[in-house]
């Protein structure tokens, strides 16, 4: 039975897929590290805790940013407005931008590079199965407005 092709100006994805990333990413690490161990010897918990304060700082921003346009932040949700102020100035992803840096916190705590494995995969998952659906949504939407922000901001940052 064919299936109707994905309208994006309706929303961008139908499954919330970053924060189910985020979790095989953060989760999948710990139980690869006791079946296969790729301890690198080194522990950097104080880097850990710097990154970890700053992907949290990152995301309270974000959210923060979020309510005072009264929009939604679920990646599966519609966009009813094009925020490029806030964390949006320097990335159009800082929440997955943030991600990334939570789950390298975890490479710093444990030393497993596993993890940094794992952000490396987090990064093409969430760009293959959010970010460019995301793209697609905001520029069904936005048009003119959503391709100038395209051209000034990067995708994950600078």
């Amino acid at each position: 039975m064919p299936t109707e092709p994905h309208n994006y100006a309706e929303r961008p994805n139908t499954i919330p897929w970053p924060p189910i990333l985020l979790g095989f990413c953060l989760l999948g690490p710990l139980l690869l590290a006791k079946v296969i161990p790729l301890d690198t010897g080194q522990r950097f918990v104080e880097l850990g805790l710097g990154m970890l304060a700053a992907a949290f700082v990152i995301d309270g921003w974000v959210f923060e940013t979020f309510r005072k346009y009264r929009t939604e932040i679920m990646p599966h949700k519609p966009a009813t407005k094009l925020v490029t102020d806030g964390p949006f100035k320097y990335s159009r992803n800082p929440v997955y931008f943030g991600n990334v840096m939570i789950i390298m916190a975890g490479a710093a705590f444990t030393g497993s590079a596993w993890f940094l494995i794992s952000a490396i995969i987090f990064v093409f998952a969430v760009t293959r199965l959010a970010i460019v659906r995301e793209e697609q949504h905001l520029a069904a939407l936005f048009g003119q407005e959503w391709e100038e922000y395209r051209a000034r901001v990067r995708r994950w940052f600078g």
